[in-house]
């Protein structure tokens, strides 16, 4: 896996613990029990592929919603996970909606 550190991260939180970390059986078998957290945080150096009043589109991920995330295809165009607080859901009118997706 191909990481890069672009700056110092603040803003750390956990948001998920032990059991609720959705890969923790994979985690203990190969490193071992231990303490497991999942945390995020924020680089202060570096703007996260998102757009101000943009249309994104949300995939479903039930475990994602459980820890106030919600899963977007962001500018880049993978998918990554974001506090809910980021996004208002809206609601299209079906031929709005079919537009809008087709050109995604």
């Amino acid at each position: 896996m191909y990481f890069e550190i672009v700056g110092d991260i603040t803003h750390a939180e956990t948001f998920a613990i032990g059991a609720s970390i959705h890969e923790i059986a994979r985690l203990r078998k190969l490193y071992g029990r231990g303490r497991w957290r999942k945390r995020k945080g924020m680089n202060e150096g570096y703007e996260v592929s998102l757009e101000r009043r943009k249309i994104y589109q949300a995939l479903p991920d039930s475990d994602a919603a459980k820890h106030r995330q919600i899963r977007v295809i962001d500018e880049s165009g993978e998918d990554y996970l974001y506090p809910q607080r980021f996004f208002a859901p809206i609601e299209l009118p079906q031929a709005v909606r079919r537009a809008v997706l087709a050109v995604v």
